[in-house]
């Protein structure tokens, strides 16, 4: 996709910046349905993105029958924690490689990596996405948990996936170096990987100019941290992640990282957060803009142009 083009059709000029304010893991536990509540209600969001397998996912399609929500599919092909696990939404027959011994799916990346069959993966993508449409979500974009599809083999499935559903993906634009320390994947894993995102790029896909994110492992002065991301975002159109939550005895049972879940929620809510992306020139955009400014640009294509690219990889 020509990058100018995309650019003019958001409405940026050149040298002008635009954000989007992202919360993932909406749907991980009731403390992120309360937190996505308050925010879509009285802060500072832009888009979020649900986890399909959270047994909270049919409460948080009950709550967006009302209002005006952008969210995406937040792409789960990992359970991370030992207390609180999540299994394949394909079933436990037809993703057996992507499962650990307790069938629940692999911890880490790296697991995933080593164990998935592509053929496995693409199904359970697909459930996922259609198990949100089930309940009545319109998903605007599709992101990767853990950033696990941004993986030789598993990139181009998640790209093509996105082309098929007519939605964007969360992509960057990165060297194979970057990648590998974005992903922490090997040097020759990542360029791989950066293979298959030149080619999502030549195929149609969206790539964000930068990628930024909240850490989880620092829950002191979010807004300050949050102001100094947002003064370093490049002109284009960059992603700023957090993970929102409210306190309580739930959230703290089942992430290591609560704290910085909860500071999250405070600095969403922080009526500072607006100005500081006014006195920074920063354009808030919202997944479902690029959504629609993504689909009239491919409506230009040439017959069959957006899939011209694509080698399907092996089931």
């Amino acid at each position: 996709m020509n990058r100018l083009q995309w650019l003019e059709k958001l409405g940026l000029r050149p040298g002008e910046r635009a954000v989007v304010l992202h919360a993932d893991d909406v749907g991980l536990c009731q403390a992120t349905l309360e937190a996505y509540r308050r925010i879509h209600t009285e802060g500072c969001l832009s888009s979020a993105s649900v986890m399909a397998p959270s047994p909270w996912l049919p409460a948080l399609a009950e709550l967006c029958l009302r209002g005006d929500h952008d969210l995406g599919v937040h792409l789960v092909l990992n359970s991370e924690w030992s207390s609180f696990r999540f299994a394949p939404v394909s079933g436990l027959a037809a993703a057996s490689s992507l499962v650990d011994a307790q069938g629940y799916f692999w911890a880490s990346a790296r697991d995933t990596h080593a164990h998935a069959r592509p053929g496995e993966v693409r199904l359970e993508l697909e459930a996922q996405i259609q198990r949100l449409r089930s309940l009545g979500l319109n998903p605007s974009h599709l992101d990767s948990h853990m950033l696990t599809l941004v993986a030789p083999g598993l990139l181009s499935i998640y790209a093509e996936l996105g082309m098929t559903h007519g939605l964007p993906i969360s992509l960057i634009r990165l060297s194979a170096d970057g990648l590998a320390r974005l992903c922490n994947i090997g040097a020759e894993a990542a360029q791989r990987a950066h293979g298959e995102l030149l080619q999502a790029s030549a195929a149609g896909q969206v790539l964000f100019d930068a990628w930024a994110e909240l850490p989880l492992n620092d829950a002191g002065d979010r807004f300050s941290h949050c102001q100094r991301l947002l003064g370093g975002l490049p002109e284009g159109v960059s992603l700023l992640i957090s993970h929102p939550a409210v306190d309580g005895p739930e959230l703290r049972a089942l992430a290591p990282d609560w704290a910085a879940r909860v500071a999250d929620t405070r600095l969403h809510l922080d009526p500072r957060l607006p100005k500081a992306l006014e006195v920074e020139g920063l354009k808030l955009l919202r997944m479902r803009e690029l959504m629609q400014a993504w689909r009239e640009l491919q409506a230009g294509s040439a017959p069959g142009e957006r899939f011209k690219a694509w080698p399907r990889p092996e089931h």
